[in-house]
């Protein structure tokens, strides 16, 4: 005898596979989950014995103890395995095993798929005593191109299972009613009889499915039946008015089919529903007349009718009528009355109409009366009444006794989601759980489901709402939104758009699993990919890695190899080496070269981002190689050793001693004899221990751990009671750290020039949309965990109380940082304070109007370092400080207060803080020209040139003097404006040379919209144009998304004849098409090979392609071919 347990055990396996979940089930002494968890793994086992045709070990007992699940109202049978010599037993059923039609056929026989499909149907009936609405659907499906060999006994078969599955389905099943009788009757030969057309209509009144008598009488006439009494009786069941029914009645009269108590019932609901109480009362009359007492059936139909009209005193009046003449309504007619009213849309106000009923229904039977309110809770949800459904849901007493996340109140949840229910709507029950303490996770399971579903609108809708309740959002929950795009690249980009709007950042997992392999452009044109992801916000050293992990495992090692050349940006080894240890087989050559570039500039980056030389070993990166590819699925053949080694030697890649002896240890010993007699290719014993191995590292020490490690043994220490003092402190500098001064090496953002900034401030710009503060979340964790110590009596430290100013800084709490600073003065009034800090708190105070407090504050910052001793005059300042130095004076410049700017300036150049160069000075500049005043900035341009030899914001002056001259030079070239022009030409050859001028005044007037006076220029420089000079700029145009420089440039070179080569235009045309690309503008790239086409310039191959790539992306034709 085989153990039933050890089935039981597989059937779970097999459940948790198929992601099936508890619900509301009130059996015994079996609990819910194990219940529902029997039941679907013997539907599993079924359908793989159905696929198999191997039946001889399943066997159901129908002696063993059944459950009932009142969600579906159907009897399940647990599975067992009997002795070998025992019978198999079939459980009963309504329908006959006579009527069941039989398929069966010799072993030596092919089964046809009607067989088969008929075959399993009946299986499952015989096992399990039902057929589900999935089961017959899909039963349905395979029958439906074979229609032509179904008997009339076999579709009689499949009407009488669509009755036995609408009398427990809670799902609509009207589509698939219909489905079966167009089945019925499209067959060739079809011979219906009185039978079919009964359990057609028998199905329409359990499905709510309108028919009319004329309907059933063509069919009737098409295969010469005579209506009977019982299909004149259905008939009148589903009738919907009064003239339906009026129509039957007289049918009914003319055949001579005797009245009967569901005749009048039937009467009355159609009377009643239509508020006719005179024909109520002549029904009623009528049933007196012929000596028919009233019954249950006849004033459940009167109650029914009245709830459907609304008539609320009607339907109250009856049911007292009676209880008066001892006529008891049972559960299952009170749910009737019960489910019309809330149907019908008359649950009243706090659904009081509903109450009243719901208290008769649990006045006799609380156990049967919450199977019925389940029942109709899941009925009200697929009929487009999920308020009053989740109100019946409340009166459920099962669904507060478990609290887990898959609680039995959420699987109304997911139903509402299946049913496509009004997103506010399903967000509104799900806050509804949560205010009754049944559900805490409600909206989480919606998403799930909604994800499962493909219910995109949905899923985004309910991540909005976790949002703004303030649930932490993770990657994952976008991932099958991703896909769900997949190919689509503007709807992909806008979904990563929408993820990065709810404050989630794009990981390396996210656009290297789920975004990237999913646009089409990655392979062909990773680089454009890239700047599609910069304009929506993402770093370039966010995409940088992802992109050349996607790339390898796409095996584009040459647009791999490429991409990296190209990149300036540094990438992550330790995302990378795994991917390229299971590359390497595929292209051992190219791949040691990547490893090898990597390396590199990682090192380099490395030496760029630290103050001093470490003593420290370096990291064995080739080492990390070896044990990645050693962990890979193809692992490291003892065939691949020697290559290996030898190509890593030629790329000068070392691996420590600790690396190869801990892949000998996880190697056989063939493969250890290979590593001996190869490692002196790359044993280096100067190289430390592979960065990712942490076999001896399990719990780093909190000084060793990072600020994820932290706050993860920050929360064990509060589990477990213990001391958190010193992890909050290091875990607040860690935080500040991290936030407030980044890595100058990944910080590939080049500093803007003149050019750059004249562009943004006059003409309107394509460019990027900058990204939100990386430090934005990371102060609020900072201010939290100060918040928390204040709690817990702990005294910050003055480097502490520094971090929460720079957090307060970040969230533009300018009066609590006023505070802050004053209480660190006070507390430590010798504590060297950061000048980055302090130049910050001046820029948001500059920001927020108070100039003159921010010169104040800084000038007494500087005081007291003097006073200290704490100043090196010596001392050079990184860059990160010159970077804040900077962004205070652009602050400054904006408001037009030149003191305050002239002030704020001194103050830096005194102290040392800055050097005098273009970008420093500029702020002078931009100055006056925020206040209007042209004259002045060309003055203080020129006593800058002269005090300081450096040009600063040439182009913007030029834009601004020439937008005074008008439009296209009309005005009179002796006025003023024209004359400052002409000195700020003479200023800019001063300091450059004549050609220089004229071509930034060319620039100028590109970027200032003026056309006509670049081709103007265009033809004074003829032969001195500098075409290098013109290209460069391009790039750069190209590099910051700006489209009408481009356009003028064509144009303006157009009409002065200028001799730009043809290599030169189709570089513009290139360029323009690059930054419609990333923009998504599909006409106008087209434009552009129309335009190169009117020109009579050839298109280059990249062009093409890239137009091609542009077309595909958004579902457009590809007019032309590429050869």
């Amino acid at each position: 005898m085989v153990r039933w347990e050890r089935i039981l055990k597989y059937c779970n396996t097999l459940t948790r596979r198929t992601y099936v979940h508890p619900t509301l089930c009130t059996s015994g002494s079996i609990n819910d989950t194990h219940t529902r968890t029997v039941t679907r793994s013997c539907e599993v086992l079924l359908d793989h014995t159905a696929s198999t045709r191997d039946r001889s070990f399943l066997r159901v007992d129908a002696s063993k103890t059944s459950y009932c699940c009142p969600a579906q109202n159907f009897s399940y049978h647990v599975l067992t395995i009997p002795y070998p010599a025992s019978t198999t037993h079939y459980p009963s059923s309504s329908l006959s095993h006579s009527s069941i039609p039989n398929t069966s056929r010799s072993a030596s026989t092919v089964s046809t798929p009607v067989e088969e499909t008929f075959n399993t149907l009946k299986m499952k009936l015989d096992r399990l005593g039902r057929v589900s609405r999935s089961d017959l659907a899909r039963a349905v499906g395979r029958l439906e191109p074979h229609q032509d060999q179904l008997s009339d006994g076999q579709c009689c078969w499949l009407m009488e299972l669509a009755v036995r599955v609408a009398r427990g389905e809670f799902r609509p099943c009207g589509k698939l009613l219909n489905r079966i009788w167009q089945l019925t009757l499209s067959r060739p030969n079809a011979q219906v009889t009185l039978e079919h057309i009964e359990l057609y209509l028998e199905a329409c009144q359990l499905t709510e499915t309108p028919c009319t008598l004329k309907e059933m009488t063509e069919v009737l006439e098409r295969h010469d039946l005579e209506v009977s009494g019982r299909v004149l009786g259905l008939l009148l069941a589903v009738a919907a008015d009064m003239e339906a029914a009026t129509a039957i009645l007289a049918a009914m009269k003319e055949r001579g089919v005797p009245a009967s108590h569901d005749t009048f019932a039937q009467l009355l609901r159609v009377y009643a529903s239509s508020g006719d109480e005179s024909g109520v009362e002549s029904v009623e009359e009528a049933m007196r007349s012929v000596k028919m007492e009233r019954t249950s059936s006849t004033f459940v139909a009167l109650t029914t009718g009245h709830a459907q009209a609304g008539h609320i005193a009607a339907v109250e009046q009856t049911i007292d009528q009676a209880s008066r003449v001892g006529v008891a309504f049972s559960q299952g007619q009170l749910a009737t009355v019960l489910f019309t009213l809330a149907k019908a849309g008359h649950a009243g106000d706090n659904f009081a109409n509903l109450e009243w009923v719901i208290k008769l229904l649990v006045q006799n039977d609380v156990r049967q009366a919450e199977v019925e309110l389940s029942h109709l809770a899941l009925k009200l949800i697929h009929c487009g009444r999920p308020r009053e459904a989740f109100h019946l849901v409340h009166h459920l007493p099962s669904l507060r006794t478990n609290t887990h996340l898959y609680t039995n109140a959420t699987f109304y949840v997911q139903e509402a989601v299946r049913a496509h229910t009004d997103p506010e709507i399903v967000i509104e029950v799900c806050h509804g759980l949560e205010e009754e303490d049944i559900s805490q996770f409600g909206v989480l399971v919606a998403l799930e489901t909604a994800l499962r579903e493909s219910r995109v609108q949905l899923a985004w809708t309910l991540l909005q709402a976790l949002k703004e309740r303030g649930v932490e959002l993770r990657e994952h929950y976008f991932w099958p939104l991703f896909h769900s795009a997949a190919g689509d690249t503007q709807t992909l980009l806008e979904y990563v758009k929408r993820m990065l709007g709810l404050g989630v950042s794009a990981g390396v997992e996210t656009l290297r699993d789920h975004v990237l392999p999913e646009l089409p452009s990655t392979p062909t044109n990773p680089s454009l990919v890239c700047r599609q992801l910069h304009n929506l916000g993402l770093f370039p050293n966010a995409t940088a890695t992802p992109m050349l992990a996607t790339l390898i495992r796409k095996n584009a090692f040459d647009a791999a190899a490429k991409f990296v050349a190209d990149t300036k940006t540094s990438f992550s080894l330790a995302e990378l080496t795994p991917t390229l240890a299971s590359a390497w087989p595929s292209s051992p050559r190219v791949i040691t070269t990547l490893l090898a570039t990597l390396i590199t500039r990682h090192f380099q980056s490395e030496q760029r981002g630290s103050d001093h030389t470490q003593d420290t070993k370096k990291e064995d990166w080739g080492g990390q190689f070896l044990l990645d590819m050693a962990a890979s699925r193809r692992g490291l053949g003892v065939t691949q050793i020697n290559p290996l080694f030898q190509e890593l030697n030629k790329n000068k890649i070392g691996v420590s001693e600790l690396s190869l002896e801990l892949v000998s240890e996880r190697s056989n010993l063939v493969i250890q004899e290979a590593i001996r007699r190869s490692s002196g290719f790359v044993l280096d014993p100067a190289l430390g221990s592979p960065p990712l191995e942490k076999e001896y590292n399990i719990l780093p020490h909190p000084r060793k751990m990072n600020v994820e490690e932290l706050g993860d043994h920050l929360v064990e220490l509060d589990a477990k009671g213990l001391n958190q003092r010193g992890t909050i402190r290091r875990l607040i500098l860690s935080q500040a750290t991290t936030a407030t001064t980044p890595d100058i090496s990944t910080n590939t953002t080049s500093p803007p020039t003149t050019s750059d900034i004249s562009a943004k401030s006059v003409m309107p710009t394509t460019t990027p949309a900058a990204p939100a503060p990386p430090s934005t979340s990371t102060s609020e964790a900072i201010l939290g965990l100060a918040h928390r110590a204040s709690g817990e009596g702990m005294k910050l430290s003055p480097g502490m109380i520094s971090s929460v100013l720079k957090a307060q800084i970040n969230s533009k709490d300018l009066d609590a940082a006023r505070d802050t600073l004053t209480e660190l003065h006070a507390l430590h009034p010798t504590f060297h304070l950061d000048h980055y800090k302090v130049i910050d708190l001046c820029t948001l105070m500059v920001e927020e109007g108070q100039g003159a407090e921010a010169v104040k504050t800084l000038r007494q910052h500087l005081l007291v370092e003097v006073k200290n001793g704490t100043r090196d005059a010596t001392k050079t300042y990184p860059k990160q400080i010159r970077r804040n130095c900077r962004n205070l004076l652009v602050a400054s410049a904006r408001t037009g207060d030149y003191s305050q700017t002239r002030d704020l300036l001194d103050l830096l150049l005194t102290r040392g803080l800055v050097t005098p160069d273009t970008l420093i000075m500029g702020a002078l500049v931009k100055c006056r020209l925020a206040s209007g005043d042209l004259a002045g900035a060309v003055k203080e341009t020129e006593e800058i040139v002269e005090q300081h030899k450096c040009l600063p914001m040439a182009v913007e002056t030029l834009i601004n003097l020439i937008h005074s001259c008008g439009d296209d030079g009309r005005e009179n070239k002796e006025g003023e404006a024209w004359t400052l022009v002409q000195r700020m030409v003479d200023i800019i050859a001063s300091h450059s040379s004549t050609s220089h001028a004229h071509h930034t005044l060319l620039f100028a007037c590109l970027e200032g919209n003026r056309p006509i006076f670049a081709a103007r220029i265009f033809k004074n420089l003829k032969r001195k144009l500098n075409r290098q000079r013109i290209q460069k700029q391009v790039e750069r145009y190209g590099q910051t998304q700006q489209t009408l420089p481009l356009l003028h440039l064509l144009a303006a070179s157009s009409l002065a004849h200028a001799a730009l080569s043809v290599t030169s235009r189709q570089h513009i045309y290139s360029t323009l098409l690059e930054i419609y690309a990333v923009q998504g503008e599909v006409d106008k790239g087209l434009a552009l090979w129309t335009q190169l086409q009117e020109e009579d310039l050839p298109s280059s191959p990249a062009f093409l392609a890239s137009l091609s790539d542009l077309l595909k992306a958004h579902g457009r034709a590809v007019p032309f071919q590429i050869k």
